[in-house]
């Protein structure tokens, strides 16, 4: 079968839907579907593989199984699970014993296995890969595959792992200020990990948002809820908001340490708020479906603000289907039902686990995702919101659980879609 792509231009986003997840200690967990996209191996990839050893990413601990999490260095960056016990010696890259709890998820180890247990004996911090520390001059160019640090540029291929504590996401969501620990191998970035404070964002008179979302930066995305403290990175970012014909955009800023509270009566309307959609499609004979009705795409769609699902057809290719989020006044959507031909040599490459309790079996367990690339473009209110309402966080384990919500590991595809960066 052939593969669509949707390419977005314009001030609407789309989105996958998702949820969040409560707080309090999070596990990592081995889910069918969630691995990297596959991306093949080139010859310079295979000899630093080589030249590095067999090394594996340290993702996090999935403590009902006793196992860890890791994804092996290299090629798409499979995915493998193995068992640990009160025997497992950990040592850092300076020789010294570490414990389980100083480990971070973006650390890189060498591991040293009972094959017949599928059990991690020993493992040691790869002294091989370089380290860099509180790298805050750098930028991004996804479509080079580059990280540049002042005068230098590492790779950063589409499969590089990036974490944000315990959360794992994908290199278009580096923020443009965030602070980073780069990890690599000569030119190669191997891990990224980002060490911004955080703060905590949370939406109050939320009565005509009951069923809407919001997208701030590139960083989170989800439901709005009501009296919910969202755990996100600290910094300034356009937050967007939509639902049932109301919504809109402004800058906030999220202070470390502080809950950002966000009136949403500030984002209504007395009547419904209207977004105009356009369409540019590549190809001819594309059947192209807002929440399941047929629509002309020679002709202008006006939607109210809110969330829609749109889906794309063409014989002889793969559906598209997304949720569309109208927030702003115009878009314009290009949709190009692309040649699946590379995605198929990929697929098979690749093995996809289906079943969220196979996490069972150690050993390799991988998944595929097949994110899509798009352009957006902002036009929105840029006024930096300077009420006061930024509340110094004070919490205790009791609590804690009860009012958090951390933000989930964001599914890739969804925020390739949200930063305009998709890869």
């Amino acid at each position: 079968m052939k593969k669509s792509k949707l390419i977005v231009t314009g001030f609407m986003l789309i989105l996958i839907l998702f949820s969040f997840v409560g707080c309090g200690k999070k596990e990592a967990k081995i889910r069918g579907g969630s691995g990297f996209p596959v991306s093949k191996t080139s010859k310079a990839q295979e000899k630093e593989s080589k030249e590095l050893g067999e090394v594996y990413v340290f993702t996090g601990f999935d403590e009902e199984k006793k196992m860890m999490l890791f994804l092996r260095v290299g090629g798409s960056y499979r995915q493998y699970a193995y068992f640990y016990n009160g025997g497992t010696k950990v040592i850092d890259r300076f020789d010294e014993a570490q414990t389980l709890e100083e480990m971070e998820p973006g650390d890189v180890y060498t591991l040293n296995l009972d094959e017949n247990t599928a059990t991690v004996k020993s493992m040691h911090q790869s002294k091989q890969a370089w380290v860099y520390n509180d790298v805050t001059k750098y930028q991004v160019d996804t479509e080079k595959n580059l990280i540049s640090v002042g005068s230098r540029n590492f790779y950063l291929g589409e499969n590089i792992p990036v974490f944000d504590e315990d959360e794992q996401y994908m290199r278009n969501q580096i923020g443009e200020h965030d602070v980073l620990t780069l990890i690599g191998y000569d030119k190669d970035i191997i891990s990224v990990q980002i060490t911004t404070q955080h703060g905590k964002i949370a939406f109050t008179n939320t009565d005509k948002f009951k069923d809407g979302y919001f997208v701030l930066g590139n960083i989170a995305a989800g439901k709005i809820t009501a009296d919910k403290k969202m755990k996100v990175r600290a910094g300034t970012f356009l937050l967007k908001v939509a639902a049932d014909g109301q919504g809109g955009s402004k800058n906030i800023t999220i202070k470390p340490g502080k809950t950002k509270y966000v009136d949403l009566s500030k984002f209504e309307s007395a009547t419904a708020k209207q977004g105009k959609l356009t369409f540019d499609v590549e190809q001819d004979d594309v059947k192209v479906y807002i929440n399941g009705k047929l629509i002309d795409t020679e002709k202008t769609q006006t939607l109210d603000y809110g969330v829609y699902r749109i889906t794309a057809k063409k014989d002889g290719y793969d559906n598209w289907s997304r949720l569309l989020l109208v927030n702003s006044k115009k878009a314009t959507i290009n949709i190009d039902m692309k040649d699946a031909e590379d995605e198929e040599e990929k697929s098979d490459n690749n093995s996809t686990t289906t079943k969220e309790n196979s996490t069972n079996t150690a050993g390799s367990m991988t998944g595929t995702m097949n994110g899509t690339k798009n352009r957006t473009e902002n036009n929105t209110q840029n006024t930096t919101d300077t009420t006061k309402d930024e509340k110094e966080d004070e919490e205790d384990s009791s609590s804690k659980n009860s009012t958090d919500s951390s933000t989930n590991s964001l599914i890739n595809e969804v925020m390739n879609i949200l930063t305009g960066n998709g890869d």
